[in-house]
């Protein structure tokens, strides 16, 4: 098992493939080689597989949380959200306090538009690590998409303070400020994402907005363009 977890450590999945399989040979049913099995599928991005040997892990340990929760998140990005949920929610009877499970359970409540469900799950997350950023963000989002712009605003404000340097926060605190018509505030915030990522087409069409609110059509003209030149589909 040792083996095989420094090469999994190392990034070296077929080996530590090989290593697990052969523990697997002596011991079938053990239980961590299973899960640790599965999870290399995954990074893998052989998904179908890991789930298969995290399920044969669960099915010998139900109450192994890190595996559900490692499951949760596989059936998450394959879009399957009820049987994601399922696992979290077993991951969080097990181990109430994990902010990423709340996080993840937003995330999915997100993609749904269940925004109100969404919101009581990232509230969940930051209650229990404030400082978590991109809990801030999803948050914001959710908030953004309720037009309730004030609590959004503070929301990726908090983002931001805890990393300066995404690009895409920023780029959402910038659109939400042009709804409510503050267009120098939505400026700085498009510069700021533009100062961070320059092929950002979003931020640039969001520049080209606020530009155009403060009646500097040319540099607004000149902003589209740009935003036009990196995604065509823009408008």
């Amino acid at each position: 098992m040792a083996k095989a977890m420094t090469a999994h450590q190392a990034g070296r999945l077929t080996e530590a493939q090989a290593s697990y399989n052969a523990v697997l040979k002596e011991v079938p049913g053990h239980v961590p080689t299973l899960h640790f099995l599965g999870l290399s599928y995954f990074q893998e991005g052989k998904a179908g597989r890991g789930i298969e040997f995290v399920q044969k892990a669960l099915a010998l340990k139900p109450d192994y949380h890190e595996a559900h929760y490692n499951l949760a998140t596989a059936l998450q990005g394959l879009g399957r959200f009820d049987e994601a949920l399922d696992h979290y929610n077993k991951t969080l009877a097990i181990e109430p306090n994990n902010p990423a499970a709340h996080n993840n359970i937003g995330a999915m409540f997100l993609a749904q538009k269940r925004h109100e469900e969404a919101i009581a799950a990232f509230e969940k997350a930051l209650a229990i690590h404030p400082g978590a950023a991109e809990a801030h963000s999803n948050i914001g989002t959710a908030l953004k998409e309720l037009r309730r712009h004030q609590e959004a605003i503070r929301h990726f404000s908090q983002s931001l303070e805890l990393n300066p340097q995404n690009a895409e926060v920023s780029c959402n605190l910038g659109s939400v400020f042009l709804e409510i018509g503050r267009h120098d505030a939505a400026l700085a915030a498009f510069d700021h994402a533009l100062s961070i990522n320059a092929d950002l087409a979003e931020a640039w069409l969001g520049r080209g907005h606020a530009l155009e609110g403060l009646d500097r059509k040319g540099e607004a003209s000149d902003a589209h363009a740009k935003a036009r030149a990196l995604n065509p589909s823009l408008t």
